[in-house]
């Protein structure tokens, strides 16, 4: 039972491209592509070190992995300054009963 993820970050102001995505088999064998944040962040420069998010998920997963993405979409002048930093990242898990 995945319950938690949880990361610092810091993005480029302007830049609404990034997504967490979780990528698993259901209990069928299935393979499962699914957004699994809120898309609420806040953008801009030196703020990693106080800028943390948490998901909760309590899903039960197979083969599980999150994906951080983040798309390209600045243009013009905005696109010179196109960065992401992640760290710190956590998971919490149980195992299913």
């Amino acid at each position: 039972m995945l319950k938690r993820i949880a990361f610092n970050y810091e993005i480029a102001p302007g830049d609404y491209t990034f997504q967490v995505r979780l990528a698993y088999l259901d209990n069928r064998g299935t393979a499962v592509d699914v957004r699994c944040d809120d898309g609420i962040y806040e953008l801009g420069r030196q703020k990693f070190s106080h800028n943390r998010k948490t998901i909760d998920l309590d899903r039960e997963v197979e083969d599980v992995q999150i994906v951080f993405r983040k798309g390209n979409a600045l243009s013009g002048d905005a696109a010179k300054d196109d960065w992401l930093l992640l760290g710190n990242i956590r998971l919490k898990a149980d195992l299913a009963p």
